[in-house]
């Protein structure tokens, strides 16, 4: 059980009122879309972020030329790549082709050397995002008028707009369609008008109607989308993320459907005239209380809080998109094994290492994930955490779970399991994933001579919604040109 947190009004702080400038500057959007400007700016972005995820995390792109080819051909894979952006965005766990920098570190590096050629050393500097001649190569054939160049750097640093993007909102929302034409007719043009989305479409959070957003998109409304595809005047549950963009919080262009169950679907759950009406009855409550979410302000005041607020990822952002590993550096650091550690490293090296010729292809039977089922105590209040491996018939073959005392597992949770299953199941992994850094780096001390390990970040829930469509479009995520 909680206790209930109470709270002085004197000891709160109010967040200072939005500056003028403020809304000088905030994008300008009309039809539910940004205008052509900012849409081709954010959209630039996004394509070299989706590039440098294709390139230095899948290893499947070669120039961003094949970026404008992927679009032609599967939409579907390029959301992929921006999903997977956000797993990584200020961590980029074990990958090694970005210089030891998160997303957001390598995007702002990447960016700066091929459109403005800032990062000290030139193009293909050790400074750059994977750093190499293959990338210097083929990575620059970018080609950014001078203000469009301007515009986009500064956007970089910019917390209101890439620079905020550890800031986003995700979750699943009602999307309000578009009226038929004509339906408006009669009706007063005001901004309570839930079919207007001259400044946005309406989205009504899933799990508590009174939290109501305005998104805009880049190139296409959310409002008019769900018309076409779906029927006008209605609304349609999807799982979507926001991102902020000078004042506008704009989808990132994918959209998943979510069923009746609750479950991501190919079709989503489709509200019935009474839930429609009580949906329409939110939205013209929040207009009428002013309360509707359009933009992140807190990105927008001086010295507005770069965590979130409300359904949001809340991960620290390093400015300098470090990840802070150093192997030997960890190692040296640690202190000597306990008795207990000892023990486990002893049973675990007692056990045969698992044959090639049972591995598997590319060894994947041979290692092991250890990955929390949740990662709050809210979502994790046992604090288990489920070991799985892959084999011919399953890609996450359940090998067994374990409860730790606290919610980040100890070196000696890991062994301890590690152990165990190795003597249950006759031979020990070649290689074991951590999710949780501290315990990895201990346990990648204690078994250097015994078992790899490696940290294993879970990927967002963007990154899971993302490689759901593709896989029930009958899509490999991971092989990107087999759209080819």
């Amino acid at each position: 059980s909680s206790s209930p947190v109470a709270a002085r009004p004197a000891n709160l702080r109010l967040e200072p009122p939005l500056p003028a400038s403020a809304d000088e500057r905030r994008a300008a959007a009309s039809g539910g879309i940004l205008t052509e400007r900012h849409g081709r700016d954010l959209s630039f972005i996004l394509d070299q972020i989706r590039y440098l995820v294709g390139f230095a995390l899948i290893d499947d792109l070669q120039c961003f030329a094949e970026i404008e080819r992927l679009k032609d051909l599967s939409m579907i894979k390029v959301n992929f790549l921006t999903a997977m952006a956000w797993s990584h965005w200020t961590d980029i766990g074990a990958f090694e082709n970005t210089g030891g920098k998160c997303m957001y570190g390598a995007t702002k590096d990447w960016i700066q050397n091929q459109i403005m050629g800032t990062v000290e050393g030139g193009r293909g500097s050790s400074g750059s995002s994977g750093s190499s001649s293959r990338e210097e190569e083929n990575g620059g054939d970018v080609e950014v008028d001078a203000s469009s160049r301007r515009r986009i750097c500064d956007a970089i640093d910019e917390p209101s707009a890439v620079g905020g993007w550890n800031v986003r909102v995700h979750g699943d929302f009602w999307i309000v369609a578009a009226a038929a034409s004509g339906e408006e007719e009669g009706e007063d043009e005001d901004d309570n008008n839930c079919d207007d989305d001259d400044e946005g479409t309406y989205c009504v959070l899933a799990s508590n109607p009174r939290c109501v957003y305005r998104v805009v998109g880049m190139t296409a409304s959310l409002s008019r989308m769900a018309a076409r595809t779906y029927g006008p005047g209605g609304a349609y549950r999807h799982r979507i993320t926001m991102i902020p963009w000078y004042g506008r919080l704009v989808y990132d262009g994918l959209v998943v459907p979510i069923g009746p169950d609750g479950e991501l679907s190919l079709r989503p759950q489709g509200a019935s005239p009474s839930k429609l009406a009580r949906l329409r009855e939110a939205i013209s409550t929040a207009a009428e209380e002013g309360r509707i979410i359009s933009r992140l302000a807190q990105l927008e005041v001086p010295g507005g809080s770069l965590d979130g607020a409300g359904p949001v990822d809340r991960s620290p952002l390093g400015r300098d998109g470090e990840t802070g590993d150093n192997d030997d550096d960890d190692d040296r650091q640690q202190p000597p094994p306990t008795d207990e550690e000892a023990r486990y490293v002893a049973r675990i090296g007692a056990v045969a290492r698992m044959p090639r010729g049972m591995a598997g292809p590319n060894q994947a039977g041979a290692r092991w994930t250890f990955r929390r089922v949740g990662y709050t105590e809210e979502e994790n209040p046992d604090h288990r955490i489920v070991a799985t491996t892959c084999t011919p018939d399953d890609p996450h073959a359940v090998l067994g779970g374990i409860e730790c005392k606290t919610l980040e597992p100890t070196s000696c949770d890991i062994l301890k399991a590690v152990a165990q299953f190795s003597e249950g199941g006759g031979y020990r992994p070649v290689c074991i994933n951590v999710d949780e850094r501290k315990c990895f780096r201990r346990v990648r001390f204690l078994l250097r001579d015994v078992v790899d390990a490696m940290y294993y970040l879970p990927p967002s829930k963007e990154e899971e919604a993302a490689v759901f469509l593709c896989q029930a479009s009958g899509q490999d995520p991971m092989n990107l040109k087999s759209a080819w």
